[in-house]
């Protein structure tokens, strides 16, 4: 792909800028679940520029428990930390490739993503597959599959 990282970080910024904050953080209240309460502690007032590599392996399942919103608001700080060095996700990029591949969630969360938005996750996505021979390429297949599936229905990125 011919897309730099520095280009590619800028789209990424550029293209969720506007994305307001969550009113929740996951899709359960804080107070239903102890996971979704330790996640709403380290999510609650940050920006998603703010998603450090250590904040997210210190939850690395976080973004499966995300609500729609919150899963929209955060994607941008994923991405950019999987751009930088996306061995610094580790377990976490499984996290986001499983979310990103659904099935839990994935059409609420799908339709809150406009097209471009889409397209520039398809771009990282490309842009940070390894090789076939890698463990973690059939995840970056599956996610793949899941952001195109959406980008090509027609009502989607709306």
């Amino acid at each position: 792909m011919g897309t730099t990282v520095p280009l590619l970080a800028a789209r990424v910024k550029r293209s969720f800028r506007s994305v307001p904050g969550p009113e929740r953080i996951t899709r359960l209240e804080p107070w239903e679940d102890s996971e979704s309460g330790a996640i709403t502690a380290m999510l609650q007032g940050k920006h998603w520029s703010e998603l450090t590599p250590e904040l997210v392996q210190g939850q690395p399942d976080a973004i499966a428990f995300l609500s729609a919103e919150a899963f929209r608001y955060f994607l941008p700080g994923y991405l950019l930390i999987a751009l930088e060095d996306a061995t610094d996700l580790d377990v976490a990029l499984i996290g986001l490739l499983n979310a990103l591949a659904g099935p839990t969630n994935q059409e609420e969360r799908f339709r809150m993503l406009k097209e471009d938005q889409l397209l520039v996750v398809m771009d990282v996505l490309e842009a940070i597959t390894p090789e076939e021979s890698d463990p973690l390429y059939w995840y970056f297949v599956r996610a793949k599959e899941g952001v195109l599936d959406h980008l090509t229905r027609p009502s989607a990125g709306q």
